[in-house]
């Protein structure tokens, strides 16, 4: 058995550049990340070789016909910890001490676009691309929004389609579902029927044998158990369920109604899962964690910076991540003046090259559009602080992620018998 503490202290012990801080986590390409876990999934069907330390806790494992994987968006390692130790007797603390429990860190950034394309392909956000929920795309030509695909402009979903950008090639590289289903693995993917059909959706579960639509959490539940009892064949089933992390953008991570949909989380997996699918496999895992935010603790560019008319464009990519265009010139000025006023806050900017100099996106062969879709300057939290990205549908939410912290980057794993 996996010792925990010992992979924790792994992950946290490892150096990074010192223009980022002692308390940063970076992420963990070469060892303990999400983005490993398609590759594990496959050898786990195929027993062929991942490339990745996830292939050692494979022995450990009970003997599997099925696969589930449950992302729970929003859901950090050191939040699900504090959990567990207010509600020792959880369903989800059970499973943690009856199988695996160890933390992943996520991509950066720690952000819900680039970690969900790692889960789903394997790849670092540095190879598939899809780096921020705001990205200027030279498809478009336009500030695209990665959920959505909507554009600053044209507000209606998909817009970016229509305006240049391919589905089909959007996403670099295969997807866990094609590669599963071409060795014969039956490939489901349930989620809440309000994203089902959404571009990102589409992009990301590619090949799915099913698409399951489903009503709320309990619906989701129930469909994947009755796949499950239906299942004549090895079966692959993929979950995501948004629910925290919508409670804790809107209310803040540390508080009851967080706290509340947790359970309500917990109580549901019991009742329709835990003891109810036979030979299946458990995967549990979440995105990012979370940090909260108060309304001072997003700064407003031109202001912090003294550089009002230097940027060509709002500030694209994550709140806690942000990547600026500036004008021809500028450039030394706006990250003279930006890191000046936003350095006792937890915001280090650096040029953008140095996100892929100092491995942050990732490893492998970039994506070809990765220097385009990076901009000039990039600003990344490291602490409290993020940048507002004045939006027509901005909001000062009370919980944000994209940056560096522990508890933005630190993920669970929870790898059990069903």
């Amino acid at each position: 058995m996996p010792n925990r503490e010992r992979i924790e202290q792994q992950i946290l012990d490892r150096s990074s550049p010192s223009v980022w801080g002692e308390t940063c986590i970076l992420p963990d390409y070469n060892g303990y990340c999400i983005a490993g876990l398609a590759g594990w999934i496959e050898q786990l069907f195929c027993h062929q070789a991942s490339g990745s330390p996830l292939s050692n806790l494979t022995e450990d494992l009970p003997p599997f016909e099925h696969v589930l994987l449950l992302v729970l968006d929003g859901l950090g390692y050191r939040k699900l910890q504090s959990l567990f130790e207010r509600v020792p007797e959880s369903t989800l603390s059970t499973l943690a001490r009856d199988g695996l429990f160890l933390p992943l860190t996520s991509v950066f950034p720690s952000t819900t676009v680039a970690a969900l394309a790692s889960i789903a392909t394997g790849q670092t956000p540095l190879e598939h691309g899809l780096i921020g929920y705001r990205l200027y795309l030279r498809e478009t030509s336009a500030i695209t929004n990665m959920i959505r695909y909507s554009m600053v402009g044209n507000g209606r979903g998909e817009a970016a389609f229509h305006a240049g950008l391919d589905l089909e090639t959007i996403l670099a590289g295969p997807t866990a579902q094609e590669r599963l289903t071409q060795q014969g693995i039956e490939t489901h993917t349930i989620l809440p029927q309000h994203i089902a059909g959404s571009g990102l959706s589409r992009t990301l579960y590619r090949g799915s044998t099913h698409v399951h639509q489903t009503v709320g959490l309990a619906d989701m539940l129930v469909t994947a158990r009755e796949t499950l009892a239906r299942a004549t064949s090895r079966s692959f089933l993929s979950l995501y369920w948004p629910g925290l992390d919508t409670v804790a953008h809107v209310r803040g991570p540390h508080t009851e109604a967080y706290f509340a949909e947790w359970r309500v989380i917990d109580d549901a997996l019991r009742r329709e899962l835990v003891g109810r699918a036979g030979k299946t496999l458990l995967l549990l895992t979440a995105d990012h964690g979370f940090v909260p935010m108060n309304p001072e603790d997003y700064i407003r560019l031109p202001a912090a910076s003294d550089a009002d008319g230097d940027l060509l464009l709002p500030p694209v990519g994550e709140p806690r991540a942000s990547y600026l265009y500036v004008r021809h010139g500028a450039k030394e000025r706006v990250a003279r003046a930006l890191a000046g006023a936003s350095s006792d806050d937890g915001l280090v900017c650096v040029d953008s090259r140095t996100l892929i100099d100092d491995r942050l996106l990732g490893i492998g062969t970039p994506h070809p559009e990765i220097p385009r879709r990076l901009g000039d300057l990039a600003v990344v939290s490291t602490g409290r602080a993020g940048v507002f990205h004045p939006y027509q549908d901005a909001v000062l939410l009370r919980g944000m992620h994209g940056g560096l912290t522990e508890q933005e980057m630190l993920v669970p794993l929870i790898a059990c018998s069903l």
